[in-house]
């Protein structure tokens, strides 16, 4: 199990908890979160014993990252929405250019 932790914390070295607990009768347990959100349980998914199953995880918590990412921009968006109403045109312009752009970085392959 510590490889597949060590494999997840390289790929994903932030915002991702994997916690690896040692069991008397069992292998052992192993949860994935991001955020708080169970990705990936041990105990419900099976155990991780090919790069299949790896790989699916990994593309689990990517997915998770993007929507996180996501929810970020669009609260950014939101805040457009709510900018006083005297706000200069070009701001609102260049906030709506910075969510562009951040759409197009971090939610794009």
């Amino acid at each position: 199990m510590q490889n597949i932790k060590d494999a997840i914390e390289t790929r994903f070295p932030s915002g991702i908890d994997v916690i690896s607990t040692p069991t008397p009768t069992l292998s052992g347990k192993l949860d994935v979160f991001c955020d708080g959100v169970l990705i990936h349980s041990k105990a419900t998914d099976g155990y991780v014993n090919s790069k299949v199953k790896l790989d699916a995880i990994m593309a689990r918590i990517a997915e998770a990252c993007r929507e996180k990412r996501y929810n970020v921009i669009v609260d950014a968006a939101a805040d457009i929405e709510g900018f006083a109403a005297d706000t200069p045109d070009y701001i609102r312009i260049l906030a709506m250019l910075v969510i562009g752009y951040m759409l197009t970085k971090f939610l794009l392959p």
